[in-house]
Formats: structure tokens, C-alpha cells, sequence
């Protein structure tokens, strides 16, 4: 895998002299998601079905990109594209609508935090939590208040012990402090829940073998934060300014023209995977939401469509679907497969509406691609 010191050291002339169709095919080799979970800072908290760090610093390598320049990511998701474009000094915008994930990816790109000072604040963390489990003392969150599907997902115990850290967590005062210890508690959900909590959906009725303590891996977790603090601050480019935009990509208007230069990400598939359900448990956890009706109104609604679970077959219309910008052959070829899914779809179990997301997901992407012109 091509690691960061690899990319600083590589020669730009070998870029300049490649071709456009040499430049893709470099691509190929980048690497899928998996990467990120063994990378500094990228491994604090993952967006599964993204891509790796190596993808995003071939495509920097292949195309040229220098630090006078700026790069655009629309779905910047927890922020692999910022955070690699950050790392080698090259700026970045990075445009996220899922309010959890953008607070993920705010978190893992403020490097200024002080090193020192977050030791500090990370033992008293520590030791608050570990004196609070000694005495064993009760949350003052009532379990009987948390989203029945915590309670699938935890033993009353550690449902009580996670609680403590987040009452912890809610006394943090300084907004930057507070990310930091958000990402680590956030990623510990997942580490000691006692079901399946994997991508794409969880299975609470799927048990682990063994629950482990919230306190061992909080610790474990904010030892590699620090770590990796550590190892951007030491060997990271300076620059390279990240600009991360809470925003809908389909219709932002904050660019100026020709303010980019490359643009990489990966945007939703459509694959009927609900984005916003991956990250329900984050949410309930935190009280941003409590029911599959507030995440609907929170997150699913401000998404571009790609699954089933974000239509409503009232609100839309079949005849006129598509975003009339769409080139007429094209709508004449979608239109019949739309119309294809619309009979089959009442041959099967529960009778989701592939057809309109279908069409929903193509005339989004098509608001977006003109949305930006890149030079």
C-alpha cells in the first residue's frame, strides 16, 4: 500500500508525463474502504462502502494535484478525501448532509489540538469514569427512557456504564475537546455491544461471544487517537486548509465558479442501503433522535436517494419522475426499466418501491454533476 511518506517523496514529473487513460488505470489499484481502518486518523470512525486512502492519494498523484490547489469531495462522508488532501498540504472542501457524519469528520480533521493538554484531559476522563464505575453509580438517564433497540444491543449494565461516559461527555465545554471525545465514544458503541452491529444492518439477535468493559476500550481508543495526533503533527505537510460544508450537494450554492480544481468522491450507490439507518444507534445513543420518524425527518429527508425506505409513493408520480434535464434518450431507456420495476415489484415481499427510487437517484445525481463544473 502506498503510505503517506510515499506520496510526499514521489517524483511529480512521472504524473506530468502520463497520459489521461494511464492516469485512471492507476486507480484500480487504489484499494476499497478496508484500508482506512489501519490508517492514522481515518480509523477513528469509518463510513463502510467508501473508498481507501491509497485510492484518494493515487488520484492526487496521478492527476497532478499541488498545493496551490483545491479539491472537492460532495459526499465527503467521515472524511477520507479531506483528511488525505489535508495530510500532503493540499486544500479541500468537503460537503456532508448526515449531521453524525459530519460531526465525525469535523472531529478527525482538527489536528491543532494540543497534545499535552489532551493527555491531561483524556487521564481526567479516565478517572472520572473509572470512580464513577467503582461506586457504581446510576446514569441519570433512566434505561426505561433509551430506545428499546439500545436495550437489544447492550446489558442493562454496560447500557448504564456508556451512559455515564456520555453525562462525562456532555461536561466537556470546549466544542473541539468535546469532538475528540465524541468520535472515541461513538466508535466504542459498536466495539462493546454484545450483538452484531455490522454494515449493513444490525442484528441484535446475532450475540457475541463476549461483551467487553466500555472503560478498557475507551482507553484503548483514546490511546490511538492520541497516537495518531501525534503522527499527523509530526509528519503531515502544513496547509492544505479542509473546509467541511454541512450542506445538501444537489443544491448548494457557497462555491464560487472555477474555485475547484479536482474533484473525488464516492457518492451513494443504488443499492437500497439506508445510509441514514447505518448510523441509528450513534444517534439514539446521543438523544438526536429516539424513533425511525426522527431520523426520517433528520437525516433520511435531506439525503439523495438511494434507497427504498426514503419514498413515500404518494409524493410522487411515475409520468413525471425525472428532473426534465435529463437527456430524452436516456429518460426513454430508465422509463422502461422504471416501468419494469413497477410490475414486478408487486410480486414480491413488501412491495418496495424500486421503480421511484430508481428514478429519485438518477435525477439527483444529475443535479449534482451540473452543479459543478470543475476546471
Amino acid at each position: 500500500m502506498q503510505t503517506l511518506n510515499d506520496f510526499i517523496d514521489a517524483d511529480p514529473a512521472v504524473a506530468k508525463s502520463a497520459t489521461f487513460g494511464d492516469r485512471i488505470r492507476n486507480l484500480k489499484e487504489g484499494g476499497t474502504f478496508k484500508d482506512s481502518k489501519n490508517a492514522p486518523i481515518h480509523r477513528w470512525f469509518y463510513y463502510p462502502t467508501g473508498f481507501g486512502v491509497n485510492l484518494v492519494y493515487t488520484a492526487l498523484k496521478s492527476f497532478n494535484i499541488r498545493k496551490s490547489e483545491t479539491i472537492l469531495d460532495p459526499f465527503v462522508g467521515s472524511g477520507t478525501t479531506s483528511i488525505c488532501a489535508k495530510s500532503v498540504g493540499i486544500g479541500s472542501i468537503g460537503i456532508e448532509a448526515h449531521p453524525f457524519v459530519f460531526q465525525m469528520a469535523k472531529a478527525k480533521l482538527n489536528w491543532n489540538l494540543d497534545l499535552e493538554t489532551m493527555q491531561s484531559e483524556v487521564q481526567s476522563f479516565l478517572d472520572k469514569f473509572n470512580t464513577h464505575l467503582t461506586r457504581n453509580k446510576v446514569s441519570k438517564y433512566s434505561l426505561d427512557s433509551v430506545p428499546d433497540l439500545l436495550h437489544r444491543l447492550y446489558t442493562d449494565r454496560t447500557l448504564n456504564q456508556l451512559l455515564i461516559a456520555r453525562e462525562l461527555l456532555e461536561d466537556l465545554h470546549n466544542d473541539d475537546y468535546y469532538l475528540f471525545f465524541k468520535v472515541a465514544l461513538a466508535t466504542a458503541l459498536r466495539k462493546v455491544s454484545r450483538a452484531d452491529t455490522g454494515w449493513p444492518y444490525m442484528l441484535p439477535r446475532k450475540k457475541k461471544v463476549k461483551e467487553r468493559s466500555p472503560m478498557k476500550v475507551l482507553r484503548e481508543l483514546f490511546e490511538i487517537q492520541l497516537a495518531d495526533l501525534a503522527y499527523t503533527q509530526r509528519q503531515c505537510r502544513k496547509g492544505g486548509e479542509a473546509k467541511l460544508i454541512q450542506g445538501d450537494a444537489r443544491d448548494l450554492c457557497m462555491l464560487s465558479d472555477e474555485s475547484i480544481n479536482f474533484a473525488f468522491t464516492s457518492p451513494p450507490y443504488l443499492n437500497n442501503f439506508d445510509y441514514a439507518d447505518r448510523t441509528r444507534m450513534e444517534m439514539y445513543f446521543f438523544g438526536e433522535s429516539s424513533s425511525w420518524r426522527e431520523i426520517t425527518e433528520k437525516v433520511r429527508s435531506k439525503l439523495m436517494m438511494s434507497a427504498t425506505t426514503q419514498v413515500r409513493r404518494s409524493d410522487w408520480d411515475l409520468e413525471d419522475i425525472f428532473d426534465s434535464r435529463i437527456p430524452v434518450d436516456l429518460q426513454t431507456s430508465l422509463y422502461s426499466i422504471i416501468k419494469e420495476l413497477s410490475k414486478r415489484r408487486l410480486t414480491r415481499g413488501g412491495r418496495k418501491s424500486y421503480d421511484i427510487m430508481v428514478g429519485g437517484y438518477f435525477s439527483d445525481m444529475l443535479q449534482i454533476s451540473l452543479k459543478y463544473t470543475v476546471y
